[in-house]
């Protein structure tokens, strides 16, 4: 795991090789045991910093040139199936002559001997890199089938800027410190901006499963595709698996065991977290399975019951005798740690479990440089509330006339609002009580949905007009394009789940996971993005991942064979944050800084009036604006410090 920054310009100088240094020191967390610096003194420079996890030997150094010496490689990330492309090349090509045993030297070999396209559609990992052809001078950016490491990229006046953090951008003189209204907007609404976009004008982030080819020559960029999840899926669906539910389970139990076994290959020390979820249970769980030593695993847990899962952890983990770390999170540590999400989020980012994610990976430093994580399970084995609801009612109440849905909706959400805060009060039901206001409030929406996709956008906004609470931005946002999927072989729920796999997975939980664990310089993997285990999960009929009344259905039965019942079936809270609860207690006069009429008019990029006004409701308990609210004490937060 690493990070690197680059530049492409008609003519470099030597300013720019000073400048490319100190971008690569900006991004120093990313890579603290080593750096390199290779530029051909003529059009680009590539920096890099590197985190040492397989092959700790200088052998694994970069900017790494091949052995044809046609390609320059910076690479961030890990190729899990690198013995097996190593072994597939030596038999294909004779006297090859390794210098080490790193996957950095394996992708390069590969592509010197294959090309780019063959050889990304032969690795299995994740990933990111640049890649300089001096042959044809031609720049390549490539991204991992699924999103997990990051890739940023523009043109900034005449220098072509590129990156795995938008902080080594910005240390580059040429770059425009120029704010997009369009990308705050989507920013408030979703608490991420997403890809293409950045929050700065032309500044993107490159796609999932797509590359770039940047000619200095042309000054041109051309996008495409290796990858799609979208038609993948669909290629599955129409192939789908003919076994019984036990047959899908006992593939699904060895293909993720094999592919947890080859994520645990590492040469620094390794665990897993465990926030007491299904996902992270069974990844856990198969961890251990394959360890003959206990494996070190870290849980987050909160003081408020009603928002903590650390309790589970630790049983889980005293059921599989695994070496537990935990540590329960008080708003004191939520306030020591804000200062730190803007420097590990060099955007605004406002998903409220950064918080759990930043503290566990500050815990995880001390003992270990890899972590497992469960991220991915609730995508492609229909984990979320969202898909129960589109399953259940969608179909139903899309019946009646949309008028009327609106009419039922807004009344309830004006006049009836207050009532359910004040049910929510009374702490009846551990089991329903958690954020329920919010949660109603979101199932409210989506009776005034005019189809799945206007759903789906509703059901994951914090806000269904961000432009409210902004200046000068009366426009409705440019969104990502979800409705531009060809989803028709799809059911709603399908096409709900793939949205997210392309949009939320992507944009937020692996922003969060990679910034987080990459700010205290730990890897972290994700097994069930392996695209070979999201291909088999897109084989499975609908029915094995939810009914009527359960979801993630194949994998709560795999993580039976593992734990025992009372260790799976109960209420999902994941990281939640009670951040409505401290913005009101704790967390208010931070928030009141934050939000101080003067500055918002000084700055000018809110409507003071209307934020104050939603700050007073929230206070008031009149509604639940913590979402949003988030959403904007983030954005100025992370002004504060990159103005």
């Amino acid at each position: 795991m690493c990070g690197f920054v680059g530049l492409l310009k008609n003519r470099i100088c030597d300013s720019d090789i000073h400048y490319l240094r100190e971008m690569s020191r900006s991004i120093k967390h990313r890579g603290p045991d080593s750096s390199g610096l290779w530029s051909d003194n003529t059009n680009i420079g590539i920096s890099h910093q590197r985190l040492s996890i397989i092959d700790l030997t200088p052998s694994g150094y970069q900017p790494m040139i091949s052995k044809s010496g046609r390609y320059v490689l910076a690479f961030n990330g890990e190729i899990y199936n690198h013995r097996f492309i190593k072994r597939e090349l030596n038999s294909a090509f004779m006297n090859i002559e390794w210098k080490g045993t790193s996957d950095t030297e394996i992708l390069l070999t590969a592509i010197d001997k294959w090309g780019l396209y063959k050889s990304l559609n032969k690795i299995t990992g994740m990933f990111a890199f640049s890649l300089w052809d001096k042959k044809e001078k031609l720049l390549y950016l490539a991204r991992d089938r699924i999103g997990e490491k990051p890739i940023y990229y523009g043109w900034q006046k005449d220098t072509f800027l590129f990156g795995s953090d938008i902080q080594g951008i910005k240390s580059h003189p040429s770059f425009e410190n120029k704010i997009d209204s369009n990308s705050l907007s989507l920013m408030l609404r979703f608490n991420y901006v997403p890809s293409p976009n950045s929050i700065y004008k032309n500044l993107k982030k490159l796609e999932p499963g797509s590359f770039l080819q940047v000619s200095i020559v042309k000054r041109d960029i051309q996008k495409k595709n290796y990858w799609s999840a979208a038609k993948t899926a669909n290629n599955n669906l129409s192939n789908l698996f003919s076994g019984s539910e036990l047959e899908a389970i006992e593939l699904l139990d060895i293909n993720l065991s094999e592919t947890v076994k080859n994520q645990m290959l590492s040469d620094a020390p390794i665990g897993g977290f465990l926030s007491g979820g299904i996902g992270s249970s069974i990844i856990c769980s198969l961890m251990q399975k394959n360890s003959i030593e206990p494996i070190n695993t870290f849980s987050i847990g909160f003081n408020e019951k009603t928002y903590d899962e650390a309790q589970y952890a630790k049983l889980i983990s005293d059921y599989l005798g695994t070496n537990h770390h935990e540590l329960y999170l008080s708003p004191q540590d939520a306030m020591k740690i804000i200062p730190e999400l803007q420097m590990a989020y060099s955007e605004p980012f406002a998903d409220v479990s950064q918080i759990p994610t930043m503290i566990i990976s500050d815990l995880a430093k001390d003992y270990v440089k890899v972590a497992l994580t469960g991220d991915g399970g609730d995508e492609l084995f229909g984990g979320y509330n969202r898909y129960l609801i589109t399953k259940r009612i969608w179909k139903k109440i899309s019946m009646f006339g949309k008028p009327i849905r609106s009419f039922i909706a807004n009344f309830i959400l004006s006049y009836g609002i207050r009532t359910i805060m004040k049910i929510e009060k009374l702490n009846f039901s551990e089991k329903y009580i958690n954020n329920f206001s919010a949660k109603i409030s979101k199932g409210l929406e989506v009776l005034d949905s005019d189809d799945i996709f206007d759903l789906y956008i509703n059901i994951t906004s914090n806000s269904r007009n961000p432009s409210k609470v902004l200046l000068g931005n009366s426009s409705k946002e440019k969104l990502y394009g979800v409705e531009k999927l060809n989803l028709q072989n799809f059911s709603d729920v399908e096409k709900m789940m793939i949205m997210d796999i392309v949009n939320y997975l992507p944009d937020d939980i692996l922003v969060k996971l990679d910034r987080a664990t990459m700010h205290y310089s730990i890897e972290a993997r994700a097994p069930f993005l392996d695209h070979n285990i999201f291909e088999f999960a897109w084989s499975l009929p609908l029915n094995f991942k939810l009914n009527n009344s359960e979801n993630k259905v194949v994998l709560r039965r795999l993580l039976s064979k593992y734990l025992p019942n009372e260790l799976i079936h109960k209420p999902k809270r994941g990281f939640s944050v009670p951040i409505g609860i401290w913005l009101r207690g704790p967390l208010k006069n931070w928030a009141e800084h934050q939000l101080n009429q003067k500055r918002l008019n000084d700055e000018g990029f809110f409507n003071p009036k209307v934020i104050l006004n939603l700050w007073k409701e929230h206070l008031e308990e009149r509604f639940n604006h913590e979402k949003l609210l988030w959403s904007i004490l983030m954005f100025q937060s992370w002004l504060e410090v990159n103005r």
